[in-house]
């Protein structure tokens, strides 16, 4: 009878008949193999349905094939087999089971020169073998995890009753300046500029206004030509838009999101996390379970407040004003800024790692920017009129995790704005007539999928938990 890994571990833990008094038969390639005189070895497997593996013991005395046996012995890494045997208690510590091994079959036997070996596995080598990176460790244990992120994102926004739109991928708005355009598809030509999605938001605002909550989940293109660590030119959007909410609903929103995912990857992928926290060495692991706590909301400033306690950390020297050098933060933490920001100026990303530092050492909500350092669609605010409807989460080690605003619902006020940015009117009319046909107080936000995985995994580079990556200069197959 066939088993996965998965179905191994389980049923052994349920102690089930099938699995304790029969033989079975794994399918898998081999992670790592271990020869313990001519005799006796062992391979360590994996089949992808789990983070586990499994030792598969062969003993010559109970092996069936003696020709296989001595094949097996020196088989190189990755190769493809499948493996009989009856389960059994593994004297191994940290191991709960081992396939002991009577017959075997040999599926593919890789190569020799197989170019990530396990010594030399850096994220950074494996840039450069996108199509394998999925054999090592770390990306194992990234693909399960994305999957369940995946997965969960579904079930919270379905939970709370949103319905999930199928946004276009070509767009004649281009809400974004960081947009691919488009010219033709194999002769096929359009009668306006046509450009590669950036978001979702304005076709979802349509939907908002039908159907209250709405969300999509998908991928979007944007013309980056930085090559920094946090940025791609193609990766996945959650998007969700909000009718009859204000500011205050949305970072509800936001928060439940983030919690609830800290939460259920701490529920079902424990040893994922623990994998990931052994590879970091600020605590990855205790830091998901602190935000995973529903009673301890995240701390809300607004714009300006944080541009204040800039100010005071400055005045205090807990910050080291420096104009001869660029703003960023060395090894020990301290922050050098290369001028204290004023109003209207966006804050960079070392300033927003060391305000989500300062504020808690977990996410934290930056409100209400000026308005002009946002697109036109932004709400504008009823107290000030200089700054705009907006939230920013900030999660530390990473900056911006998601975005979001309220979206301007008068006609006028939205109007004037499209003419103030340099847009021709005629080409957002349909944008306006969302706001004559029963318009209501509503916001969206935004997450970048790929952030979310490099917060919840520690690691660094944008590029090293993406399956593809596609950056300025660059397209891996």
């Amino acid at each position: 009878m066939r088993y996965s890994i998965s179905e191994i571990y389980d049923s052994w833990a349920k102690k089930e008949k099938n699995i304790v008094n029969n033989d079975i038969t794994l399918y898998g390639w081999i992670e790592f193999n271990k020869a313990n005189g001519d005799n006796f070895f062992f391979l360590v497997m994996r089949d992808g349905s789990s983070f586990k593996t499994i030792h598969a013991v062969f003993d010559n005395k109970k092996f069936r094939d003696q020709d296989l046996f001595q094949k097996l012995m020196k088989i190189n890494k990755e190769s493809s087999i499948s493996v009989t045997g009856r389960i059994a208690q593994s004297p191994g510590k940290g191991k709960d089971v081992e396939l002991m091994a009577i017959d075997a079959f040999i599926f593919s036997e890789a190569d020799d020169n197989y170019q990530i070996s396990k010594n030399k596995s850096s994220l950074e080598l494996t840039r450069n073998y996108q199509h394998i990176r999925g054999k090592t460790r770390t990306f194992q244990a990234l693909g399960i995890l994305r999957n369940n992120c995946y997965f969960e994102t579904q079930n919270f926004y379905n939970k709370l009753g949103f319905i999930n739109i199928a946004c276009p991928i070509l767009t004649t708005n281009k809400l974004i300046d960081e947009s691919f355009s488009v010219s033709a598809f194999n002769g096929v030509t359009f009668k306006k500029n046509v450009h590669l999605i950036s978001t979702g938001q304005l076709h979802l605002e349509s939907f908002a206004n039908c159907f209250e909550k709405v969300y999509s989940f998908g991928p979007v293109m944007r013309a980056e030509k930085s090559d920094t660590g946090r940025h791609l030119a193609e990766f996945w959007m959650i998007e969700p838009e909000m009718s009859f909410v204000d500011l205050s609903d949305l970072m509800n929103n936001m928060e439940l999101y983030l919690k609830y995912i800290c939460n259920k990857i701490l529920e079902k992928n424990k040893d994922v996390l623990e994998y990931f926290d052994s590879l970091n060495e600020d605590g990855l692991l205790a830091r998901i379970e602190k935000i995973s706590k529903i009673g301890d909301p995240f701390v809300r400033k607004r714009y300006d407040e944080c541009l204040k306690f800039l100010e005071k950390e400055v005045e205090c020297k807990n910050v080291v004003l420096d104009n001869t050098c660029e703003t960023k933060r060395i090894s020990n933490g301290i922050l050098i800024l290369n001028k204290i920001p004023k109003f209207g100026d966006e804050l960079v990303i070392d300033v927003l790692k060391y305000l989500a530092d300062e504020f808690g050492e977990k996410p934290f909500f930056i409100t209400h920017y000026p308005k002009n350092l946002r697109h036109f669609s932004v709400k504008e605010s009823e107290d000030d009129k200089i700054t705009g409807e907006t939230i920013d989460l900030i999660f530390p080690g990473i900056g911006e995790l998601m975005s979001g605003a309220m979206r301007e619902d008068n006609f006028n006020k939205l109007k004037n704005r499209i003419v103030e940015k340099g847009n021709l009117l005629d080409e957002w009319q349909w944008y306006l007539d969302l706001r004559k046909n029963g318009s209501v107080p509503h916001g969206g936000y935004s997450i970048g999928f790929e952030r979310l995985l490099m917060a919840l995994t520690g690691i660094k580079n944008i590029k090293d938990v993406v399956n593809f990556f596609r950056v300025n200069g660059y397209c891996f197959a």
